[in-house]
């Protein structure tokens, strides 16, 4: 038996893994692999065919196939009984979860090719082992390595912790010389002051400054600080540090120009919100949190069992400002979480509504058989069970469309350019789905031009400089709300420079009619509690300009 190589085709013949075991040219194996899909095309053979010099043995795998070729004088039986142990180490070393595809393939290549190795020597002949025994070879490993890795990363932890603390020190350090400058600058400024033909009482009285919050004391030694007054919650415009000088008037303060300029620069700057109302709300939130806010999932509010599952959809729409559909794609998992190691082994009875528009696939490790007779979702080897603790995806759909009204919110932008202005006009239209939730949608803005003046929007709104964007949030979309616009204007620019508008929202309605109907143990039938929710998110959700 002399097997030439081991390869792992897609249906069109492309090669994604091929591992040599004899002295051999990369023209002439990609020549003898080239020939495959004509082969097996024109063949009757299920299992083999055979040209002039070499036999190739193969099997389909899912969209794959798995193809060993070797010589004419090899033994056939062998080979299949070879090309049957690859056939079930593949899944074995695939990402976690993973499906078997190019993808997923092209990543566990290295880890592949090893297993190869340990089934079939240098020269082509074949080992005798099984799945575990190869596991165990290539698992390679070492107590030693293991106690090695241990001793650096608790050197490493311990580096970090040193690292911390002196960051944290550094810190603290920097805070108080920096708090004694300011002092120190402030002693200095009133004590040069000259406060010639004023009484004490109202010396005593001007020198209570309301802006910085101190009061000083005293007319012989007048520089002294005496205390610091507290002050209450200030809104994001007085929440800056605005330094107030002393006037060239006797003690007045000339802090109100000044305090004015600063702030029109800030909001130059983007730190202030336009809109009144979102700054009532928001207060001194931070550029940072806005952001973290714009990915805020819905939590779920389902109590869940041992037994959890939950059905995800993820949308992919790319549609222009007139509502044409470039793609929309929406990609449906069914993922299961066991958190009780006696209710690993089960099996999930399910119910499919009207899923014939979509393409359903279960995971490699599920049972077709049983899945195909009975839409019963249950693993090939009930002895080994569900992972514990760690979510698996068991079964995905996926479903593409060009229909409008498929759609769960349609978007449509209206820039105008004039001679001395831009006035843009955003829309929504709740379409297919009957409530969304957390509502973004991010209208760039050129950076060049100045903060866009908002003349009104249902919802909140505010306009970020620094991502050049104006940030609209709905809090909730429904048949009540199912409308909505936003308007505002800016310095004129070409319509593609407010384009793309990116969307994303989250919704307990997905478009999959999938769902649960029982758990029952794989040894004994007893029924298992279990708990169910359906979460649909946005992947991307853009409208461009053309």
């Amino acid at each position: 038996m002399t097997i030439i190589s081991i390869s792992i085709l897609n249906r069109s013949g492309k090669v994604l893994l091929s591992r040599q075991f004899v002295e051999i040219s990369r023209i002439r194996i990609e020549s003898l692999l080239s020939a495959f899909p004509r082969l097996v095309n024109s063949s009757k053979q299920h299992t083999y065919v055979e040209t002039e010099s070499v036999r190739y043995l193969y099997q389909p795998l899912e969209s794959l196939y798995v193809v060993i070729i070797t010589t004419r004088g090899s033994n056939v039986v062998e080979d299949l009984e070879t090309l049957r142990l690859i056939r079930k180490l593949i899944p074995e070393y695939l990402p976690l979860y993973a499906s078997l595809d190019e993808e997923s393939i092209l990543e566990a290549a290295f880890e592949l090719i090893a297993a190869f190795d340990e089934v079939v020597d240098w020269g082509g002949l074949r080992e005798n082992v099984d799945v575990q025994q190869v596991n165990v070879l290539t698992e390679m490993f070492s107590h030693e390595e293991k106690l090695a890795n241990m001793i650096k990363e608790s050197k490493m932890m311990e580096a970090k912790e040193v690292a911390k603390r002196r960051a944290e020190s550094l810190s603290r350090e920097k805070s108080e010389r920096e708090k004694l400058n300011k002092l120190g600058s402030d002693f200095g400024r009133l004590q040069g002051r000259s406060f010639g033909g004023i009484s004490a009482e109202s010396y005593q009285a001007s020198m209570t400054m309301p802006e910085t919050g101190f009061t000083f004391t005293g007319m012989s030694n007048y520089g002294n600080l005496d205390s610091k007054t507290s002050q209450p919650p200030m809104t994001v415009e007085n929440s800056k540090v605005v330094s107030a000088g002393i006037g060239g008037k006797g003690l007045s303060l000339a802090g109100s120009r000044k305090q004015d300029a600063v702030l029109e620069a800030l909001r130059k700057e983007g730190e202030l919100m336009t809109s009144p109302a979102a700054q009532s709300k928001m207060g001194s939130t931070s550029e940072e949190k806005q952001i973290r806010n714009l990915k805020t999932k819905v939590k779920s509010t389902i109590s869940q069992e041992s037994v959890h599952f939950v059905a995800q959809e993820d949308i992919v729409l790319e549609m222009n400002r007139d509502g044409v559909i470039h793609s929309f794609e929406i990609k449906g998992n069914l993922i299961l979480k066991v958190s009780d190691s006696t209710k690993a082994s089960v099996r999930i009875h399910t119910r499919l509504g009207d899923m014939q528009a979509f393409q359903v696939r279960t995971h490699p490790n599920i049972d077709k058989n049983l899945w195909t007779s009975s839409q019963v979702l249950g693993l090939r080897d009930a002895s080994r069970g569900f992972p514990v603790g760690s979510p698996l995806s068991i079964l995905r759909w996926r479903l593409t469309s060009s229909e409008e009204r498929m759609i769960p919110l349609s978007i449509n932008c209206w820039p105008a350019e004039s001679s001395t202005e831009t006035v843009v006009i955003i829309e929504y239209e709740l379409v297919a789905i009957r409530e969304l939730e957390n509502v973004f949608i991010h209208i760039p803005v050129p950076k060049s031009a100045s903060t866009p003046k908002l003349r009104g929007a249902d919802g909140e709104y505010s306009f970020n400089s620094r991502l050049g964007v104006v940030e609209w949030k709905v809090s909730i979309i429904d048949k009540n709300n199912p409308q909505g616009s936003l308007e505002f204007v800016t310095e004129p620019a070409p319509a593609t420079s407010f384009f793309p508008v990116e969307v994303s929202f989250v919704s307990n309605e997905i478009y999959g009619d999938i769902g649960i109907e029982s758990v029952r143990g794989y040894s004994d039938d007893s029924e298992y509690k279990f708990s169910f929710e359906k979460l649909l998110t946005t992947e991307r959700y853009s409208i461009v300009h053309d």
